[in-house]
């Protein structure tokens, strides 16, 4: 982190960057200098004391982790999937096909291997 003298407060960008690791004093300077970040700020605190909001958000959080699960899960079904037509049309070179498919060889010979 800069040090207090390193403090660029004139540049928004970097007053944004500041807010996490500087004393409630600086802050508080930081929030007069923009109004931007005093707005989001305030509205912050009043969003984090409503019960009801911090539910909303931490159902939001869990059904976005679930989505990137399930994502993910369809990527490797899917990989899965091309390995086994590659082996069906002739693909032999195995290497090639994990380099393709963006797997470990190891999981290309399993896949093939659970396959037959």
């Amino acid at each position: 982190m800069l040090k207090n003298n390193e403090y660029k407060l004139h540049n928004p960008l970097h007053r944004w960057l500041l807010k996490r690791d500087v004393s409630e004093n600086l802050l508080e300077e930081i929030r007069r200098m923009d109004q931007l970040l005093k707005n989001s700020y305030d509205k912050l605190i009043v969003l984090s004391s409503d019960e009801e909001t911090k539910r909303i958000y931490e159902l939001r959080e869990t059904t976005l982790a679930d989505e990137q699960d399930r994502n993910l899960l369809t990527t490797e079904q899917m990989k899965r999937k091309t390995v086994i037509r590659m082996i069906e049309k002739g693909f032999k070179d195995i290497g090639m096909i994990a380099s393709l498919v963006d797997l470990p060889i190891d999981e290309v010979k399993k896949i093939i291997n659970f396959k037959n």
